[in-house]
């Protein structure tokens, strides 16, 4: 059983690596949706704040 484990933890913090990823590649998508009549430095002000929303998820 706990070999089992050993195994299954590698597989589910790759899980939610995936899941992070996705949901900073749906935050980018929408961001940009948004922002496209908008000014290259408000953009970049969206890429700013969505990076700052990635490394948070990264550190939890």
């Amino acid at each position: 059983m706990q070999v089992l484990l050993l195994l299954l933890t590698p597989v589910l913090s790759f899980v939610n690596f995936i899941k992070s990823v996705a949901l900073f590649a749906l935050i980018v998508l929408i961001q940009l949706g948004r922002t496209q009549n908008s000014s290259p430095t408000r953009n970049l002000q969206v890429i700013q704040q969505i990076r700052q929303s990635f490394t948070k998820l990264n550190n939890h």
